[in-house]
């Protein structure tokens, strides 16, 4: 008997640990960090006009949600992205333009477990972004829009409250100029990896 108590004990401890990968509980919790297309550096060197310019690309997103029941997180997501050219060398020597764009995104997501250790999550966002373009010489040029996301993500978790993703999401919107009546549709495709810390209730 005594053996078959601390079977009983050993296997409700395991359970413990396996079933938050499994289900998210009502009231957990999440905070996310992911980069998407990173930080990348690269230099172009222009022979026709004797020039090279750096680029500088910088990727980052974060979310923060509350699981209003098991397995269904609101919140809010933030996406930052910059862009920077800088040119060194002839005619554009010391040319430099700049892409800021901010989103702010009310977000739903739903979490289905694959096994003990891992699970399929999907989101929804409704993207609300702000862009500001830069340019040497030039006046700043501001835009605002509008947009949506979907994304699907695979979670691995490590411990019961710390997982790593890789995740897919598409993204459309469009935005329109301040100071011009320009307006740009964009859509596309964006792979990322992240990693996301749960807080129990």
């Amino acid at each position: 008997m005594k053996h078959i108590s601390i079977l009983a004990a050993a296997a409700a401890l395991a359970f413990s640990h396996t079933a938050f990968a499994k289900d998210i509980p009502q009231g957990t919790v999440s905070f996310s960090g992911e980069t998407s297309g990173g930080l990348s550096i690269l230099n172009t060197e222009v022979d026709i006009a004797d020039t090279e310019f750096e680029t500088v690309t910088v990727n980052l997103q974060t979310r923060a949600l509350y699981f209003v029941q098991e397995n269904i997180g609101l919140g809010l997501g933030y996406s930052y992205s910059n862009i920077n050219n800088e040119y060194d060398g002839g005619m554009l020597d010391g040319y430099e333009t700049e892409s800021t764009q901010l989103s702010f995104e009310p977000t739903i997501l739903i979490n289905h477990s694959l096994d003990d250790d891992s699970s399929l999550q999907f989101g929804a966002a409704l993207m609300l972004i702000s862009q500001e373009e830069s340019e040497s010489g030039y006046e700043d040029d501001t835009a605002r829009g509008t947009g949506i996301k979907l994304a699907g993500i695979y979670q691995r978790f490590l411990t019961e409250s710390v997982a790593l993703s890789a995740s897919a999401s598409y993204a459309s919107y469009s935005l329109d100029y301040d100071d011009s009546d320009l307006e740009f549709e964009t859509s596309g495709i964006n792979f990322g990896f992240g990693a996301t810390i749960y807080l129990g209730n």
